[in-house]
């Protein structure tokens, strides 16, 4: 299986997501042309989800998991820029699953702190529950390798604030300030939530836009931000192919608030049959023109399964 995982925040400069890793390898864009990074030590985690860099390209830390067996606990953990554990990782609680995609974002008004963004379950199911949390790191700490100094901050944790999987950030115009958008299950309903000095604001920007988002039949689903912080893109991928749709709304970045763009449904690859395509990325083009997709689908070949 084929997968990518960004770290997007649209106030970055290039060099601070020009490293990608995962697992003991990775790939850099510093040169401009990706290349290999072979031989990445990660003691105590299998899986990196997101890879932070200063504004020269170097890495800074990495948010990996341990133990990612099927059904199995995960401990969240933050490797410094030495593939050493970070001090304060232990404040990653056990949980079931950590999703596929975490996202780090500067502290507003602060150049020494981040923000890491993170969902978690505490159950292994197509409809289980997630909840969106949040961690910070101070990098003025520990001579400059960082520390965690909070972790498993949540964020919706209601049941009538159940999550999916998917959430964005989108800075606000004109300021250092940013929006966490998230999305809530069996409904249209989305999410934004201010995110400034002061910190995560409890108080949520509420929109009904798109089509409902459902737990049970939606397990692969992404949102995207353009990179003028003007567009979100989000996808729902089901059991059934009507149930396949990408959708691109409207974001005002002052208010927070999201509205109806275009909609339309995503089908398998012609040419590996009908099944259904479970999509893992979207992204922008540079123009904010095009909308991209990165999407795997399976086949049966004699009771063995294949990806591509």
């Amino acid at each position: 299986m084929l997968l990518f995982i960004f770290v997007v925040q649209p106030s970055f400069a290039q060099k601070e997501i020009s490293n990608f890793h995962y697992s003991n390898t990775g790939i850099t864009y510093n040169s401009g042309n990706p290349q290999t990074i072979p031989g990445i030590p990660t003691p105590n985690s299998e899986w990196s989800i997101a890879t932070i860099s200063d504004s020269i390209g170097n890495v800074l830390f990495d948010f990996s998991y341990t133990n990612p067996t099927v059904g199995s606990f995960r401990n969240g953990v933050i490797l410094d820029k030495n593939y050493q554990v970070m001090p304060g990782s232990n404040l990653f609680g056990p949980h079931y699953g950590y999703g596929s995609t975490a996202l780090v974002a500067p502290v507003p008004s602060n150049n020494s702190k981040y923000y890491l963004f993170y969902q978690v379950s505490q159950t292994f199911s197509s409809s289980a529950r997630w909840v969106l949390k949040y961690a910070v790191i101070d990098m003025s700490l520990n001579g400059g390798l960082g520390n965690v100094i909070s972790a498993d901050n949540p964020i919706d944790t209601t049941n009538a604030d159940q999550l999916l999987t998917p959430f964005t950030l989108v800075q606000q115009r004109g300021s250092d300030n940013f929006w966490v958008v998230t999305c809530k299950a069996n409904s249209d309903t989305l999410y934004s939530r201010l995110v400034n000095s002061a910190g995560v604001n409890n108080n949520k920007v509420i929109s009904k836009a798109g089509t409902v988002w459902f737990t049970n039949v939606s397990n692969y689903v992404n949102l995207a931000t353009s990179h003028d912080g003007s567009m979100i893109a989000g996808a729902r991928i089901g059991n059934l192919i009507p149930q396949n749709i990408c959708q691109v709304f409207y974001f005002n970045s002052q208010t927070g608030k999201i509205t109806d763009k275009v909609s339309t449904k995503i089908y398998g690859n012609p040419y590996l049959g009908t099944t259904p395509s479970t999509l893992n990325v979207l992204e922008f083009s540079p123009d904010n023109r095009l909308l991209y997709r990165l999407y795997s689908v399976y086949k049966n070949f004699n009771g063995r399964c294949a990806n591509t």
